[in-house]
C-alpha cells in the first residue's frame, strides 16, 4: 500500500508533538500552494474546548509549523519555528508521521508561512533590539 502524503499544522507543546493533518488530495489552494484547510488558531481553539490544551495559552506561544505543497515545484514545504527545526528527531518524526518524501521536502522558517516564531524565539529576537534602543537613548536623550 502506498503511503498517503499529508499536509498539516503542528506544535511542539510541553515536549509532545501535536499534529492536525489532511491528505494532499484535500489541500486547499493558497497561491502556488496546497495547504491544510484548518488554521492554527481554529484547531488550537477546538483543543482548548475539548480540554486538551490549557485555556490560558495562546496558539502562537508554543513552537509551531505547517507543511504545504508547492504545485509549481512539486515539493513539500516544511515551515516551522527554529525551536522545532533545530531538533532533528522532531523534524524526522513529523516527516514520517505525515508520510513526506524526504527527497521532496524542504525545511525552512521562511516562505509564505515564515511567521512561525514561538514566544521564546520572539523574546530572544527582541532582546538585541531593546538593548540597542536603550543604548541609543543613553547616547541621545529624547530619541524615540
Amino acid at each position: 500500500m502506498t503511503p498517503i502524503n499529508m499536509l498539516g499544522i503542528f506544535w511542539l507543546f510541553k515536549g509532545q508533538l501535536i499534529l492536525n493533518t489532511s491528505p494532499l488530495s484535500e489541500g486547499e489552494r493558497f497561491g502556488d500552494f496546497l495547504s491544510h484547510p484548518q488554521s492554527h488558531l481554529d484547531h488550537w481553539t477546538e483543543m482548548q474546548l475539548r480540554g486538551e490544551v490549557p485555556h490560558g495559552i495562546k496558539y502562537e506561544k508554543p513552537p509551531r509549523g505547517r507543511v504545504a505543497y508547492n504545485v509549481k515545484t512539486k515539493r513539500f514545504e516544511f515551515y516551522a519555528d527554529r525551536c522545532i527545526l533545530k531538533k532533528d528527531l522532531v523534524v524526522k518524526r513529523i516527516i514520517a508521521a505525515m508520510c513526506l518524501p524526504v527527497t521532496l521536502t524542504d525545511t525552512s522558517t521562511g516562505g509564505a508561512w515564515g511567521h512561525y516564531r514561538c514566544f521564546w524565539c520572539l523574546k530572544a529576537s527582541r532582546a538585541p533590539l531593546i538593548h540597542s534602543i536603550r543604548n541609543s537613548q543613553r547616547e541621545s536623550p529624547g530619541a524615540l
